[in-house]
């Protein structure tokens, strides 16, 4: 996967989600990722999928997720252990996904424009945070703010 690319990425079976998993956890990850899930009732997503990639451009990554890649990666990964019916997560770069960062769920189509104005504020937030080690016993990892 490339850092540097913003295109949407589509995940349509439970095989695309083992690479994705591991990109996630990669400590090369420079960017955060917009897991965007897909509504089975619209077989689309929610969010302004347009409007992430403009407004996004070279600041995250956005992968959407279909109903079948959805389940598997609940549960190999986590933080998207309630990414499902159109809701949308930012994974950060480089931090500790112990706990899952904010979910965002829009209550259908008329809600688009507020959770994607949400979710873009926080890649924001991702983007001025940093890493600081917690525990060099442990290896951890936490967020903190600059």
């Amino acid at each position: 996967m490339n850092d540097n690319s913003l295109d949407a990425m589509l995940m349509t079976d439970a095989p695309d989600v083992a690479p994705l998993v591991s990109w996630l956890l990669s400590a090369e990850r420079q960017l955060p990722v917009v897991l965007v899930s897909v509504a089975r009732s619209r077989a689309s997503a929610l969010v302004d999928l347009g409007r992430l990639l403009g407004e996004l451009d070279g600041a995250a990554q956005v992968r959407v997720v279909e109903a079948e890649a959805a389940t598997a990666l609940r549960s190999q990964f986590a933080p998207a252990r309630h990414l499902y019916g159109g809701a949308v997560r930012v994974i950060p770069a480089g931090v500790s996904h112990e706990a899952p960062p904010r979910l965002h769920v829009p209550f259908g189509a008329a809600d688009s424009q507020r959770v994607t104005t949400a979710v873009i504020e926080d890649v924001r937030l991702a983007q001025g945070a940093t890493v600081r080690p917690i525990s060099p016993a442990f290896g951890r990892l936490a967020l903190s703010l600059r």
